[in-house]
C-alpha cells in the first residue's frame, strides 16, 4: 500500500510545483500586496469592484462581499494596467496551467461558451 502512495504523492508534487516568478510592471515586482481594481468576468458579463493580489502567474481576486477566486494570468509581465488577462472559473482554485479543483456552482453542469473563463483586470491605482 505504501509503495503505491509514494508515486502518487510524487506525481501530485510535480503537478503542483510550478516555477514561481514574480509578476512585474516596468521592471518592478508587484507580487504580494492588494491593489484596488475592477475585474470583468466574461462568464457572467459582470464588472466587479475588487482588490487583486498577484503571486507569480496567479492573481487572487477579492470581492467586496468577502468572496474570492484565483486565476491564472496570461502574461508574466504587465504592460497595460487596464488589460491584465487571465482565466479561471468562479469556485475553482488553479493547481497549475492545466488543472484546477473546486465545486461546480452552475445547475446542469459546465458552460461550453468559448472564453467564458476569461477575466480582464484593470488596476485603479498606479504601481
Amino acid at each position: 500500500m505504501l509503495a503505491r502512495l509514494v508515486p502518487l504523492s510524487l506525481c501530485l508534487s510535480l503537478i503542483m510545483a510550478a516555477p514561481l516568478l514574480a509578476l512585474e510592471y516596468e521592471g518592478k515586482n508587484i507580487d504580494g500586496r492588494r491593489i484596488e481594481a475592477k475585474a470583468y468576468y466574461q462568464g457572467t458579463g459582470g464588472l466587479y469592484t475588487v482588490q487583486v493580489e498577484f503571486k507569480g502567474n496567479k492573481a487572487t481576486i477579492y470581492f467586496e462581499n468577502g468572496g474570492q477566486t484565483t486565476i491564472i494570468l496570461k502574461q508574466s509581465s504587465i504592460t497595460d494596467l487596464n488589460k491584465i488577462e487571465g482565466s479561471g472559473r468562479l469556485g475553482y482554485w488553479p493547481l497549475n496551467n492545466l488543472f484546477s479543483i473546486g465545486l461546480e456552482s452552475e445547475v446542469g453542469g459546465t458552460t461550453s461558451v468559448p472564453g467564458a473563463d476569461l477575466w480582464i483586470i484593470s488596476l485603479d491605482e498606479e504601481i
